[in-house]
């Protein structure tokens, strides 16, 4: 029996990405990516077909590689400048109120007073998880094991 032959190792696709500092203009940024899109290789033949692969020839064919461009360019407002991101405001007070009042504590089944989560994603209020979960050590709603560490207050 024949000893396999050394693998070759499977080259990975190159990714170009030109980025100079030195060009001024940020209006023409253009990204290269090259893509290498060589077929995977074939099983060596064994010595039984060896005969027949003497008449190929013996060099391999290059693999082709092909370029794709990809224009990144940022399109600009009438007046030629760069559109500028839009913030998300705060939640105001009332609206966080709100939110608090439509969640109750599946403890104590009451508003939710001083949000907390566990580390699973559910909440409760502050006091009512650390008690269950300082006799428990469990979550109440899903019975994951819990520290008092695994306690995280949100605030809104």
């Amino acid at each position: 029996m024949r000893a396999s032959p050394a693998r070759r190792r499977q080259h990975q696709p190159v990714y170009v990405v030109d980025d100079d500092d030195d060009d001024d203009d940020d209006d023409d940024l253009e990204v290269v990516i090259i893509e290498d899109t060589r077929s995977p290789r074939r099983r060596r033949q064994t010595s039984s077909s060896s005969a027949s692969s003497a008449s190929r020839p013996s060099r391999r064919k290059r693999s082709k590689v092909r370029a794709a461009t990809i224009d990144l360019t940022v399109e600009s407002d009438e007046d030629g400048t760069k559109p500028k991101a839009n913030h998300v405001n705060g939640l105001a007070d009332g609206v966080s109120d709100q939110i608090l009042r439509q969640l109750s504590c599946p403890i104590c089944l009451d508003p939710i007073k001083e949000l907390s989560s566990s580390t699973c994603g559910h909440v409760f209020c502050h006091t009512c998880i650390r008690e269950a979960v300082r006799i428990h050590h469990r979550c109440p709603s899903c019975q994951r094991k819990l520290n008092l560490r695994d306690i995280h207050r949100i605030y809104l």
